[in-house]
C-alpha cells in the first residue's frame, strides 16, 4: 500500500544520508516502536533501513514480509559496521525494549490472557503477534553479545512462542 511506497522511499534517502542521520534514524525507529500502537510498521521501517545499509542488501528481496524476516541478519549485520562503534549497546538496549513489549503481548495473546489491543497495541496487529515476538527474540538472540548480563539472561530464558 501507500504507507510501505513511504517507508520505502523514507529508508532510500536516509541510506543516502550521513552515518550520523542513519545511526539516529534507527535508534528513533526502535524507539517508536517502543510506543507505537503500530510496531509492525515501525520494524518494517528499521528492517528497510538495516538492509539497504547491511553487506546483504543486493541479496535481499523487499516486500513487508521479508524486510522483518531478514531482521535477524540485516539488524546485526548494519550494526557490526564500525559506525555503531558508540552506539552498538543503545541499539541493543532499544530492541531489547522493544522485544520485551512484543514478546509479553503475543505470550497473552497466545494464553488467551490478553485482548488484541494491548499496551496501547493496535488490535489489527494482533495476527502478527507471534511471528513479530519470535522474529525480534531471534534478533535479540543475534545482538546478544551486546545486551547486558541480566539482559542476557532474561533473553535465554525466552521461549519460542
Amino acid at each position: 500500500g501507500v504507507w510501505w511506497n513511504v517507508l520505502v522511499e523514507v529508508a532510500a534517502a536516509v541510506y543516502s544520508a550521513d552515518n550520523g542521520i542513519k545511526k539516529q534514524w534507527l535508534l528513533d525507529a526502535l524507539d517508536i516502536g517502543c510506543v507505537t500502537a503500530h510496531p509492525s510498521t515501525a520494524l518494517r521501517f528499521v528492517g528497510l533501513l538495516c538492509g539497504s545499509c547491511c553487506v546483504y542488501m543486493p541479496l535481499l528481496i523487499v516486500n513487508p514480509t521479508n524486510v522483518l524476516s531478514d531482521l535477524p541478519v540485516t539488524l546485526p549485520s548494519f550494526l557490526s559496521s564500525s559506525i555503531w562503534n558508540d552506539l552498538r549497546n543503545s541499539a541493543a538496549d532499544k530492541l531489547w525494549l522493544l522485544t520485551t513489549r512484543i514478546y509479553t503481548w503475543a505470550e497473552q495473546l497466545t494464553r488467551g490472557e490478553g485482548l488484541p489491543c494491548h499496551d496501547h497495541i493496535h488490535g489489527s496487529e494482533a495476527e502478527n503477534a507471534t511471528f513479530l515476538a519470535n522474529m525480534l527474540r531471534s534478533t535479540c538472540f543475534a545482538v546478544e553479545d551486546h545486551l547486558a548480563v541480566d539482559k542476557q539472561l532474561k533473553l535465554a530464558n525466552l521461549e519460542a512462542l
